[in-house]
């Protein structure tokens, strides 16, 4: 997935929303467009993916004819639904659009954007999840060796050093990136894994944050030591917490976070 220039701002429908019997309702999420329906104490729910996300924003219109539609046993015909953001349920590898180097002794700060993941739930129910959905279909990818590593998704980002309001958008998760080079080489960095499970979500202004990744490279051969901050990133620090994190994690925790091109075993491995 390559960045696209944000068009303006954007209200997505977080929050609870009440389905009248029979009456399909309807949301644009990006490239996302997803329908609910509530008939005979059953919800029902549908989406597909548009290839692009230009009309964003602008609902979702009346779903296909032809569209496969999942069915939900409930135990009310009046039913309310919460939609609310989340991150990828597993890490992402991103590729810089332009690799760059970081001096040895120094850090830099980037700041990546990660498709925004949807999820449905009935109001009020704890265990009541209907859906858990990207917002943009992406491609898969292996990182580490055959013996030792993990299935990740894949995106292309432009891993700027700085983030302007013109490409806030609000299917896109800005995540900032702290990389501190503590070993006597440079670093070089074509590829980069990131953790998203163990990341929360803040918003302001619409515009959706994760709290801060601090990498701290040791060396080719040593696993880096990565730190989330749990905390709303300095940029936006007195924005609110609206999502937790999926999988809970301690706040250091030791993990391969960088390959070149020749370590990657299973960089020819996308699947769609």
């Amino acid at each position: 997935m390559s960045e696209k220039p944000n068009k303006g701002p954007v209200n997505y429908p977080w929050g609870e929303h009440q389905i009248p019997p029979d009456e399909p309702v309807g949301w644009r999420i990006g490239p996302l467009k997803l329908w609910c329906k509530a008939t005979h104490e059953e919800i029902w729910v549908a989406h597909l993916y548009t290839e692009s996300d230009d009309d964003a924003g602008e609902g979702a219109g009346e779903a296909p004819e032809e569209i496969t539609w999942s069915r939900w046993a409930v135990d009310s015909p009046h039913q309310k639904v919460f939609l609310s953001p989340a991150l990828p349920d597993r890490s992402v590898v991103v590729q810089p659009e332009f690799p760059f180097k970081v001096v040895a002794g120094t850090k830099a700060r980037v700041f990546v954007r990660v498709p925004l993941w949807v999820q449905m739930t009935i109001a009020g129910a704890s265990n009541g999840k209907l859906l858990d959905l990207p917002t943009a279909v992406l491609s898969n990818t292996w990182f580490g060796s055959f013996t030792s590593g993990e299935l990740c998704y894949w995106i292309s980002s432009r891993a700027r050093r700085q983030i302007d309001p013109e490409v806030f958008e609000p299917s896109l998760v800005i995540c900032p990136v702290e990389i501190t080079n503590l070993a006597k080489e440079g670093l070089h960095i074509e590829k980069l894994s990131l953790d998203m499970e163990g990341l929360s979500l803040f918003i302001h202004r619409g515009q959706l944050w994760s709290d801060e990744t601090k990498i701290s490279y040791k060396g080719l051969n040593e696993v880096s030591q990565i730190d989330l901050s749990g905390a709303a990133p300095m940029e936006v620090a007195d924005a609110p917490r609206i999502t937790a994190p999926r999988v809970p994690l301690k706040k250091g925790f030791a993990a391969t976070s960088f390959r070149s091109l020749k370590d990657l075993p299973g960089l020819g491995l996308l699947i769609k």
